[in-house]
């Protein structure tokens, strides 16, 4: 849930950020918007080659340190007035970051809950991103639009550390 809802939380607030809180042009922030949606490509892409060298956990590490990082720079460039470098580094690091997670964790279904158990738990997988990405995108909107978006980085940063602990936690849960 966590990764669902912070992988569409910047595509469908990033440029509401953008314009309010960095005073962005709405075409420059939608064409910031859409570098995230790119590195989300071509991270896509790269993941698909790194996971001749890489395994699944290491994938969805790899993934998870740089969504991380990505958090941090957004975060810098958000207190920066002239910041919008960071910004626009933590937005396409972001879409790189969270490209091989999401299918890193269910090609690691089998062999976390066996084969037998795989289709199942793959469903439930899906219906929770689905569960998330349907309701936590808009419930942040309803929060943002009560108090300010300037909450976007802290929120994405709160998922992320989120998903970092609970994906570490499966691995030396699935380790035993």
């Amino acid at each position: 849930m966590t990764y669902a809802a912070m992988e569409l939380m910047l595509g469908l607030w990033g440029a509401t950020y953008l314009t309010s809180i960095k005073n962005f042009e709405p075409s420059k922030a939608a064409a910031w918007v859409s570098l995230y949606y790119g590195g989300i490509t071509l991270g896509r892409f790269l993941a698909a080659f790194l996971s001749i060298k890489l395994n699944n956990k290491q994938l969805i590490r790899l993934g998870s340190l740089i969504t991380i990082v990505a958090v941090i720079f957004m975060l810098i460039g958000h207190f920066l007035s002239s910041g919008g470098i960071f910004t626009l580094a933590g937005f396409i690091l972001f879409g790189l970051g969270c490209a091989p997670i999401f299918p890193a964790m269910l090609h690691e279904t089998p062999a976390r809950f066996g084969k037998e158990n795989a289709q199942s738990i793959m469903g439930f997988q899906m219906a929770m991103a689905y569960t998330a990405s349907t309701t936590l995108p808009p419930i942040f909107g309803f929060i943002a639009s009560a108090t300010t978006p300037a909450l976007l980085p802290w929120v994405l940063a709160g998922f992320v550390i989120i998903f970092y602990l609970f994906s570490e936690s499966c691995i030396k849960i699935f380790k035993k």
